[in-house]
């Protein structure tokens, strides 16, 4: 009984942190930081705090998503945790970084028809993001399922299919548009833009190296096959 009101409290936690910082950071990029907090900073003290808050994002993101983290991980706790305490902490980081972020001075502001324009693709581009994760055989980014009574069994099979026919990481591709497609520009927001734009090129190669080592020379082919994020070869074959 004692296993089952942890594993709800944890279960409960990740959703909560880890889904909900992911819906708050949707409007976040839409609309803009929040101003909950203002230090009255000059620009480049405003630029290096808020560049500061994304390298710990940065960081805590890309760490715990090594393997060899999850194991130690595994190690204290037990492995159907892995992906719920990862949840927790990248939506915890997540929430700070959009709590504390500092708005700088306006770059570009562009008229009503470009502006409208933007927030289409932006739409599209989330819409996107539900077509990455549908085109996935298993998918629990929060770890509920790995929490519950009948937890859906993954395997180690590589499946091509729906957006990955067009790029190898779609949910990156999309993460993309939606980031640079915010009609008002800031100074802190080509910042962001910049910062969060290598970091997701990087954090392509980081995955790719730990999918080789799950999927071996599948993964390879497929990666000889199709683009990293930009789709600039025709679709390939569902598989």
């Amino acid at each position: 009984m004692q296993t089952q009101y942890k594993d709800s409290g944890v279960k409960y936690l990740a959703l909560i942190l880890g889904g909900g910082s992911l819906f708050v950071f949707i409007l976040f990029l839409i609309s803009g930081p929040f101003n909950l907090f203002d230090f009255q900073m000059k620009t480049k003290n405003v630029l290096l705090f808020d560049a500061l808050l994304s390298l710990l994002f940065f960081i805590q993101h890309s760490l715990m998503a090594r393997q060899f983290v999850r194991d130690k991980i595994s190690q204290m706790t037990h492995k159907k945790y892995d992906a719920a305490i990862y949840a927790i902490a990248s939506g915890s980081s997540l929430l700070l970084l959009i709590i504390f972020w500092q708005r700088s001075f306006m770059l570009i502001s562009p008229g009503r028809l470009i502006s409208w324009g933007m927030y289409g693709i932006f739409v599209l581009a989330v819409a996107g993001m539900f077509w990455g994760f549908s085109s996935l055989d298993f998918v629990d980014p929060l770890g509920v399922r790995a929490l519950s009574k009948r937890p859906k069994i993954g395997n180690n099979r590589l499946l091509i299919r729906g957006a990955y026919r067009f790029v190898r990481h779609p949910l990156y591709l999309f993460s993309l548009v939606m980031i640079w497609a915010k009609p008002d520009l800031t100074a802190d927001r080509l910042l962001f833009n910049f910062l969060f734009t290598i970091w997701i090129v990087l954090a392509c190669r980081w995955e790719e190296n730990d999918l080789i080592q799950v999927f071996g020379d599948d993964y390879i082919r497929y990666q000889s096959m199709v683009p990293m994020i930009f789709p600039v070869k025709p679709p390939v074959k569902e598989e």
